[in-house]
């Protein structure tokens, strides 16, 4: 779209998320809510983020630090007609950064820029400082999009209600690669075209404290861990000793000390038999976003830890079995009508587990039959959300960028928010 004087493009701010991390989840989020927002119209983004180079190169999309430029800051919110928070869990105990978000949503805010948060779920605030910092954010916010029912109890005890919606995480409208590319990855990896294929999508949790604390939900004692690991390794050598699957170890984040292939490595070396281990695939390489979500697409069932495993391979209509280590892959599971999937994963058992792999490969197209038709309903219920929040931060209510010289610009706004 060519843009004059009576013809531009909305201009959206992201934020929130770990954006430039090695984390697919993480870049599932920002390329699903650029998808998502694109399908309405042709608007522009500028994200905020640690690593600006690396949102450029590896997703062609206008980037910059605060920390570094803090004129790039001012620059791009004072053209700006929203500014969107998202990226899973962006507000917890962390009284810095608690405050930076709060600073930016305080700077929108007076300048009369709609903030909108998009999609997430909320970890602890037991901090009080960090809980009031939230009532304000929340309180300025003219969208609450919680993407699970912990968080969305949560918003409706900071704010009125009637900005307050469930949002389902925005990776589901992530645009997979296609079925050819994928296909192509996975037999260049040494995945059999014509196996029955299982991915299992792991996490290790034994980084240092500090790490765990800004990383994890909760803390695992060595014997949780031993018992995790033991039972993945179970799994695997029924799934090839009873249905003869190749096993796809997909790594979603592979920067120490959070490498998923590290922990996929140990337990592949742990299997005894030599034979089963041949018919198990690690996949060294990351593969971006969309890669993965089509890769988890060509599987008959997945084995996720990760939260986003979870959420790509569902949302190609994948049965997934998630040993959960968080609230959020419980609420997910329970959200696509799978409850009796999640599986906690400090009290594990294998002989459970494998009972249900076996009566999900046996039932694996009914299985995809109900994700679709589930889908199909969240797809719904995301687009009339995704049209609230629109209209939030384009008032027109136009599913396209309107060409009317009447609609507020960003600057407009800001002039209103001033004289307000």
């Amino acid at each position: 779209m060519t843009e004059s004087t009576n013809c531009r493009r909305p201009h959206i701010c992201l934020t929130g998320g770990w954006f430039s991390s090695s984390n697919i989840g993480d870049q599932a989020v920002l390329l699903g809510v650029t998808d998502a927002f694109s399908s309405l119209g042709d608007p522009r983004f500028s994200v905020i983020t640690a690593n600006p180079a690396k949102v450029r190169a590896e997703h062609n999309l206008p980037a910059f630090a605060p920390k570094k430029s803090p004129l790039a800051l001012l620059n791009n919110l004072a053209g700006a007609d929203a500014l969107v928070f998202t990226g899973g869990t962006p507000f917890y105990d962390a009284k810095p950064h608690m405050s930076y978000y709060t600073a930016l949503a305080a700077l929108a805010h007076a300048r009369g820029i709609p903030v909108v948060v998009f999609g997430i779920s909320l970890r602890t605030l037991n901090s009080r400082y960090c809980r009031l910092l939230m009532q304000r954010v929340a309180g300025w916010a003219d969208f609450l999009g919680a993407r699970e029912d912990r968080t969305l109890q949560r918003f409706s005890q900071l704010a009125e209600p009637a900005k307050v919606h469930l949002v389902p995480d925005v990776a589901v409208q992530l645009v997979p690669s296609t079925v050819e590319r994928a296909e192509e990855l996975l037999q260049s990896a040494g995945v059999d075209p014509g196996a029955r294929r299982v991915s299992i999508c792991l996490r290790d949790f034994r980084a240092d404290r500090r790490f765990q604390r800004h990383h994890y939900s909760r803390a695992y004692e060595p014997a949780s861990l031993v018992r995790y690991h033991d039972t993945v390794r179970q799994i695997i050598e029924h799934a090839v000793r009873r249905h003869d699957c190749q096993i796809v170890l997909c790594p979603m984040h592979t920067i120490a000390p959070d490498d998923d292939r590290r922990l996929a490595e140990e337990i592949r070396n742990s299997v005894a038999d030599a034979g089963i281990r041949r018919r198990i695939v690690p996949l060294v390489q990351q593969h971006g976003p969309r890669d993965m979500k089509a890769m988890l697409g060509r599987m008959d069932a997945n084995v996720g830890v990760r939260f986003h495993s979870l959420v790509l391979a569902t949302s190609m209509h994948v049965p997934s079995i998630a040993l959960a280590y968080a609230h959020k892959n419980h609420a997910w599971m329970n959200y696509i009508g799978m409850p009796t999937y999640a599986h906690d994963l400090a009290t594990l058992s294998a002989s459970p587990l494998c009972d249900q792999l076996d009566a999900t490969l046996a039932e694996r197209e009914a299985l995809q039959a109900q994700l679709q038709a589930r889908y199909a309903q969240i797809h719904q219920h995301f687009r009339h959300q995704l049209d609230a929040a629109w209209r939030i931060i384009w008032p027109s209510g136009a599913s396209s960028a309107p060409c009317d010289a009447a609609s507020p610009s960003g600057e407009q706004r800001q002039a209103s928010g001033r004289a307000a």
